[in-house]
């Protein structure tokens, strides 16, 4: 079977991967790190099968076995009969020797017989979970190690229920705020599609849709692809990888990238589908526009804790439309 097509029970019995898991090295960690950047669909029973590894003690006992106890018992005779050719004689020592050798490998049998069996270590099982987030909705997640996450609105979380020794590994689809617990020994992980972003104790924002962005606001974060590219951010620094995968590093305005995380609304020059967009996300709405020129339409204002009603009024006063709320359908026509 191709690695490929294996599932976490396999990964659990192959020795190469045991072997990279327990005791890593260049030609493992090369293979085996290559190999998730072209298989990034066994990304999450990789992860699992690695948290069941490091969370156990694998091959750590020894049992003497049926072919030892018969080699040992095979030895002992083999001596015996050299002896025997080399006197070419039959004598009291001989038979001595002989008998203790037959009686040596009889207990040797009786104590493999009688022994108990030894009861085998059942693996702690690592609980995966997906926190999911629907339009309209947002949540704060606390996970194992303390390390709070604020998931927006229309994205997911995935986690372990408990961490490895080694490594925090999530996986990010959507947006979402961090404030991740310091640990040297154990660096956070979050993958989003063929992205890695690296910390060890920092507060950063991640958003994953058609692009890439990561905004720094403490500590230092490292944001890896599976071309080898590699950026380092210090604080109020921000990479965004647009969707053709073109990289570019800039500074940027906190209360603008993660004010939504405390409930701020905010607009900066945004055209009418970015406003459109956003407001849909943030309170689960659908929008159409019948009749409205979008052309040279652009929306700067801040909104806390308001009303869809409350925005879209205070929206259309400046920007001159008129609009219709029917549960979660909005239109926006020109007024008459």
């Amino acid at each position: 079977m191709k690695y490929k097509d294996f599932h976490i029970e396999d990964f659990l019995k192959d020795e190469f991967f045991i072997t990279w898991v327990k005791q890593p090295d260049e030609e493992t960690d090369h293979f085996w790190k290559r190999w998730l950047e072209n298989h990034p669909e066994k990304r999450q029973d990789v992860l699992a099968a690695s948290e069941i590894i490091q969370s156990i003690h694998y091959k750590d006992e020894m049992d003497l076995t049926d072919q030892l106890y018969t080699e040992m018992y095979e030895n002992i005779v083999s001596k015996d009969s050299a002896e025997k050719v080399k006197t070419r004689s039959i004598n009291w020592g001989f038979w001595k020797n002989m008998a203790a050798a037959l009686l040596l490998g009889a207990c040797l049998y009786l104590a493999y017989i009688m022994k108990p069996a030894k009861k085998q270590k059942e693996p702690l099982a690592v609980e995966m979970i997906t926190r999911e987030n629907p339009a309209g909705q947002k949540s704060t997640i606390t996970l194992s190690d303390g390390t709070k996450v604020h998931l927006n609105a229309k994205s997911s979380l995935t986690f372990p229920d408990r961490f490895s020794d080694s490594v925090r590994n999530v996986s990010l689809e959507g947006e979402a705020f961090f404030d991740v617990t310091e640990n040297k020994n154990k660096p956070f992980v979050i993958s989003t599609g063929d992205n890695l972003i690296k910390v060890l104790g920092t507060t950063f924002n991640v958003k994953k849709e058609e692009g890439l962005s990561v905004a720094l606001v403490t500590g230092k974060v490292s944001v890896e692809d599976v071309r080898g590219n590699k950026i380092v951010l210090e604080p109020k620094e921000m990479v965004v990888k647009d969707k053709v995968g073109k990289i570019t590093k800039t500074t940027f305005d906190p209360f603008e990238v993660i004010g939504w995380k405390d409930k701020y609304l905010v607009f900066k020059d945004d055209s009418f589908v970015e406003m459109k967009r956003k407001l849909e996300k943030w309170y689960g709405v659908d929008i159409q526009a019948k009749g409205f020129s979008q052309k040279d339409w652009s929306y700067s204002g801040v909104f806390y804790k308001e009303t869809l009603e409350n925005v879209l009024e205070g929206i259309s006063i400046t920007s001159n439309f008129a609009y219709k709320i029917e549960k979660k359908k909005v239109t926006i026509y020109n007024p008459k």
